[in-house]
């Protein structure tokens, strides 16, 4: 009878272990910041707040308070910082700004559907709620606000940039766009498992065409040449020495980032990107 308990019991532990082992490869074995459907999250948010909230206090910088909007009191640049508003049928990009629209750029950003926008969330409950990944930090919630991380809804947020840009400066049309991705490993074949990791998987296509960085890139190097005037370049070094867990905080992973990092900007592509893009800004 005790060989018997021992034996479901390791047989029910190595199971509980085989789903963590296949989600944490499923969520660090992808070429974008995978998202996936889980009940448990891999780190302690409360003590993530703790730190955000002695990190983000702006009132040493001169700021009256710590608001997103007091930012703006330390000089440009405009920021806004993508979340996805989940408590919402659909879920909806947020963002948390460094501004506030005057009334003809809430006009535009109402018939652009720029998505929903604050400036008066705490600059800690901006960063919390643009880091809120499945899996790694469970969902903010701020009041009635259930929050995820941008890429839940923007994984690339190039087009809600060019949005914001267009209601900040109604009279201007945008003149270049920099689309800085994190980098990622060259495409690979995709593995057959068993039939938990074969469910998973169809799971993790799913997921990562939801979440595909690389549909906006092809849309906008298709749609920006039509639009007269604008420049767009996007930088993504495509190296096996960016695939690293969202999270990862080894020395080695991290200066491997970096030197694919420098290694791409030495390339052809490299230079060409960054001579583009300082044409666009002297001309």
């Amino acid at each position: 009878s005790t060989t018997t308990s021992t034996t479901t019991s390791t047989t029910t532990s190595a199971a509980a272990v085989g789903w963590r082992e296949t989600l944490s490869r499923m969520m660090k074995g992808t070429s974008q910041n995978l998202r996936g459907a889980v009940f448990f999250s891999k780190h302690n948010a409360s003590r993530f707040e703790f730190l955000l909230k002695d990190l983000c206090n702006l009132r040493p910088y001169g700021c009256v308070d710590s608001l997103t909007l007091d930012a703006a009191l330390l000089g440009p640049p405009r920021v806004a910082v993508a979340a996805t508003l989940a408590s919402i049928s659909p879920a909806a990009p947020f963002s948390f700004t460094s501004y506030q629209l005057s009334e003809a750029g809430e006009s535009i950003a109402t018939r652009t559907n720029a998505g929903l926008a604050s400036s008066r969330h705490h600059l800690w409950q901006a960063v919390r709620a643009s880091s809120a990944a499945p899996y790694y930090l469970e969902d903010f919630l701020c009041g009635e606000d259930r929050f995820l991380d941008g890429g839940a809804s923007v994984n690339n947020p190039t087009v809600l940039a060019i949005q914001q840009a267009r209601a900040l400066w109604p009279d201007l049309d945008p003149e270049l766009v920099v689309s800085l991705g994190c980098g990622q490993p060259p495409k690979g074949k995709r593995g057959r498992g068993v039939f938990l990791e074969s469910h998973v998987g169809s799971i993790q296509v799913t997921v990562e065409s939801a979440t595909s960085v690389e549909r906006v890139n092809e849309a906008m190097s298709t749609l920006a040449p039509l639009v007269k005037g604008l420049t767009y370049v996007r930088m993504n070094p495509i190296d096996e020495r960016c695939n690293m867990e969202l999270d990862a905080i080894d020395v080695n992973a991290w200066t491997k980032l970096i030197q694919a990092t420098e290694d791409f900007v030495r390339t052809h592509e490299g230079d060409e990107a960054l001579d583009t893009i300082a044409k666009a800004i002297l001309r």
